[in-house]
């Protein structure tokens, strides 16, 4: 602001700095030599909080003193405030937004804020009924309409700058109503003293920038909007060759050619039965599937362990398979589970005739019937899920970072 948009001069009875202040309904004038906040009015400079840190710098290019034009107005920015806000009752889980107090030569006043959710413009509205920001669920809002309320949280002034229109504090605590109702967004906010209410819409960054007229800012947003679909670009694609890799890595479990289907039937007087098997190649991957045609009784088990002969009469044991059924009773009911099916990978080490052995564990059964298929040349599809769990990731994290930049 040029020197002759000054309306008084004052002191600060802290550190005895000069004071300026530039708008006729300011209250609370903040020291730019010690941070203090400083009461004006009718009697002398009252002190409401001495000292304290310096703001942190702006999240976004808007300073005191500049200008702005918004709603046919050139408004001028002429103090900040930092709030912080947590969950009732947990302290350490806090989130920290900005507010700018716009003034136009005709009065008129509006508040910029910046948080999680982007810019919204707010202007100050009257209240039409009793309102409590800790219990209220709605705003009356004129015309027999309704915002309703969907969040309230405890706040704290971290500090400000600047000149304000309501004597503020450092420290002061206050709570936080926010709402929503046809197209716009309601924010109240409620002191020991004071409660107010500002009715307001979102704008875009750039929208600002160029509200501001500030042309390093719009090129700064349009390269980062460039960089952020770019981003988005490349993380879709590893997305998607993520996404390619897991199906191959299910399809490829089911790849291979069916060397051996067969049928064996096990008892407790003849628990072993053998299957001849022939691989044409060595070192590549074989599936033995084993699925149980016969059934158990409730709650009970067998098992059956298979082993493989090589032609050098090499005997090695291959896995165990257990197939069981299971029943119930819990909080939601009867529940019944079985399972009749197994299967496992191997590596034949040798080619040529091979014989496979299925011995009968301990059965409650007097004879198990089942079905085997042996798969050779199975593709493993262990790098496919590694490639594809990686590469998606690497997307995720790409898209998460682009939409962060957008």
């Amino acid at each position: 602001m040029s020197e002759q948009n000054v309306l008084k001069r004052l002191e600060c009875p802290n550190c005895g700095a000069g004071i300026n202040q530039l708008m006729p309904n300011s209250q609370t004038l903040v020291c730019q030599n010690c941070n203090s906040h400083v009461a004006i009015g009718a009697g002398d400079a009252e002190i409401l909080s001495e000292g304290g840190r310096k703001l942190p710098p702006s999240p976004v290019p808007i300073e005191l003193g500049d200008t702005i034009k918004l709603l046919g107005e050139e408004y001028f920015v002429s103090g900040r405030v930092v709030y912080r806000g947590w969950e009732p009752g947990d302290t350490s889980d806090y989130w920290v937004w900005n507010e700018w107090l716009l003034g136009a030569p005709n009065g008129q006043m509006l508040w910029l804020t910046h948080d999680e959710k982007g810019l919204a413009l707010f202007r100050k509205i009257r209240f039409r009924s009793q309102f409590d920001a800790k219990t209220s669920r709605t705003l009356e809002i004129g015309e027999g309409k309704q915002a309703f309320i969907n969040e309230r949280y405890p706040a704290q002034i971290l500090g400000a700058e600047g000149e304000l229109t309501w004597r503020a504090s450092r420290g002061e605590q206050l709570w936080v109503a926010e709402g929503a109702g046809f197209g716009k967004k309601y924010s109240i906010q409620q002191t020991e003293s004071e409660l107010e209410v500002h009715e307001g819409k979102a704008i875009d960054e750039i929208e600002l920038a160029d509200a501001a007229g500030n042309e390093k800012w719009k090129s700064e947003i349009k390269n980062r909007t460039n960089w952020g679909l770019t981003m988005g670009l490349v993380a879709l694609v590893a997305i998607i060759f993520g996404v390619a890799a897991l199906v191959g890595a299910a399809m490829a479990n089911a790849t291979g050619d069916v060397i051996v289907t067969d049928t064996i039937t096990l008892s407790p007087n003849s628990p072993e039965a053998t299957i001849p098997v022939n691989f044409t190649e060595a070192e590549r991957p074989a599936i033995v599937g084993i699925n149980m045609s016969s059934s158990l009784p409730e709650n009970t088990s067998l098992d059956v362990a298979i082993t493989i002969t090589s032609p050098d009469n090499t005997e090695t044991e291959l896995f165990e398979t257990e197939f069981w059924h299971e029943t119930g009773r819990d909080e939601d009911g009867p529940w019944r589970e079985w399972s009749y099916n197994g299967s496992d990978m191997f590596v034949p080490f040798q080619a040529g005739a091979h014989t496979m052995k299925f011995t009968l564990g301990t059965t409650p059964i007097d004879t198990m019937t089942a079905n085997i298929e042996i798969r050779a040349n199975h593709v493993m599809p262990v790098w496919l899920i590694v490639y594809g769990i990686f590469v998606g990731a690497v997307g995720l994290i790409l898209l998460f970072f682009a939409a962060q930049r957008g």
